[in-house]
């Protein structure tokens, strides 16, 4: 059973991000200039706050992960300003930016495609300790010390990563992600490839770890079961941008943007005939990120459109204290049927 989430721990702002675009340039002319850009995250702004949990929600190419690695440095942002602790990220000399960049950490999907097959476990532990310039001697007591805080026995450090299961290895990387005593760590869809009966142990793990610490984190995934229990606050997104915010309490009981509704219907029904009446299906495909709608990017799927979705582009407005909603009709229709509702009994 996965334990419900702490409160935020501190309202002061973590991380900022405001206007962020990464674009992608592609079909390059002969001279070297793109003829066209994927727009993969395109005019988004949230802030995560000491202690909290924030999740990135929605289908695969919606841009979940290229923000993620934007945050971290992995990727260069197109447009857009990046705050650690109120100062800009792009600021400091390269020396500040490396002991910011230390603060901030990753958890792969794959753990064992994080792991060097060739290197032991504590090896792989150690590496960013050596990196960091921590003296050898105090190395082999900080990799046991990181082993006990993930739940794994001091012994396991001399073997190899093929010698554990999907679960271990991911505490394996949790504990190298918390070698730097990192104060942001990005969770990159952890537990989509373990096992349904071990992703409520390393989702508890990070809650536990959360709660000793007071890290803060960034989930990204696609499953909504999982970001209940987990989030303090969620944001929806759709084909590059953010189409609704709140917290998980608010988001699950009133759900103002169809593409939310949608989402929340695309989950499987334990008596599927008995809740098809709540079922709520966009048509259509995905448009391209590489030729995006003029106006609100769900315009091609929405079955509410007018002539101003097709005009311009709904920007995202409180529509209740913390919850906020990028669709021009979210005030008309109201909010739909609820997470919770969905899966009553009737």
């Amino acid at each position: 059973m996965i334990v419900q989430s702490p409160t935020v721990l501190e309202s002061q702002p973590l991380i900022e991000v405001r206007h962020l675009k990464v674009h992608f340039p592609v079909n390059r002319s002969l001279t070297g200039r793109p003829r066209a850009w994927v727009k993969a995250v395109d005019d988004i702004s949230f802030s995560i706050c000491k202690g909290e949990t924030f999740s990135i929600v929605g289908e695969s190419g919606c841009g979940k992960s290229t923000t993620g690695y934007a945050l971290l440095g992995m990727l260069k942002p197109t447009a857009g300003e990046l705050y650690f602790e109120g100062r800009p990220l792009e600021s400091d000399d390269e020396e500040g930016r490396r002991m910011v960049r230390r603060q901030m950490q990753i958890v792969f999907q794959d753990p064992f495609a994080s792991l060097n097959p060739k290197m032991c476990i504590g090896e792989s532990i150690a590496e960013p300790l050596r990196a960091a310039g921590t003296p050898q001697e105090k190395i082999p007591g900080l990799v046991a010390d990181l082993l006990d805080m993930v739940g794994l026995h001091r012994s396991y450090a001399d073997r190899l990563p093929n010698q554990f299961s999907g679960g271990q290895r991911q505490r394996i990387v949790i504990a190298r992600a918390l070698a730097m005593q990192p104060k942001l760590i990005v969770c990159d869809e952890p537990v989509s490839a373990l096992d349904v009966s071990i992703r409520s142990q390393i989702l508890n793990l990070l809650l536990k770890l959360q709660q000793e610490l007071g890290i803060s984190y960034l989930f990204i995934s696609h499953d909504l079961s999982v970001v209940r229990h987990l989030s303090d606050r969620v944001a929806v997104m759709y084909l590059g941008h953010i189409v609704e915010l709140a917290t998980a309490e608010e988001l699950f009981t009133n759900t103002f943007h169809p593409y939310t509704k949608a989402l929340f219907s695309a989950i499987p029904r334990i008596e599927p005939e008995r809740k098809k009446a709540h079922r709520f299906i966009l048509q259509g495909d995905l448009p391209t990120p590489l030729n995006p709608p003029r106006g609100c990017p769900l315009i091609t799927r929405c079955p509410f459109r007018q002539s101003i979705c097709d005009q311009s582009m709904p920007e995202l407005q409180e529509i209740h204290p913390g919850h906020s909603v990028a669709c021009f009709r979210a005030k008309e229709f109201g909010p739909f049927t609820s997470f919770s509702e969905s899966f009553s009994e009737k």
